[in-house]
């Protein structure tokens, strides 16, 4: 009773300021999760991190991720994707993004207060190449959909 998202649908429920949770592989093979902002752009998704974060590290060990979204209002999006990660850019670049996805999801106020705590040689940005991906909504299923 899924229904699949049009690629408009899909491109506009990515655009907005909904968090995703990525999944990568620990030093010892575990999965783990990780709560993430992200940008979509080219049907690639970029996350901007610190260079020494634990995300970091462990793309660079296993590039193979998967990274999921799902809004929390009728008919509940989802964008399940999986591929390979990279890390991408750093410094004047990795900044540049970040100010583009932390102005989206808190404005520019909240974004420059934001950008100046983290400061300015840290961050980079881990680009996630979607080998697979499905997107749908619960807007056909009974009770769930928007009524």
């Amino acid at each position: 009773m899924l229904r699949s998202l049009t690629t408009t649908e899909r491109d506009a429920f990515l655009a907005g300021p909904v968090a995703g949770v990525l999944a990568l592989r620990g030093r010892n093979g575990s999965l783990f999760l990780s709560p993430v902002w992200h940008e979509w752009a080219d049907d690639t998704f970029y996350f901007v991190v610190g260079r020494g974060d634990v995300k970091w590290r462990a793309v660079e060990r296993e590039p193979s991720v998967g990274y999921a979204v799902f809004g929390q209002h009728p008919p509940y999006p989802a964008v399940e994707a999986h591929g390979r990660a990279a890390c991408v850019e750093t410094g004047a670049e990795a900044r540049e993004r970040m100010w583009r996805i932390a102005t989206r999801y808190v404005g520019p106020d909240r974004a420059r207060r934001f950008m100046e705590a983290i400061g300015p040689d840290d961050l980079g940005t881990i680009q996630l190449i979607v080998e697979t991906m499905r997107s749908f909504d619960q807007s056909e299923v009974p009770g769930l959909g928007k009524d």
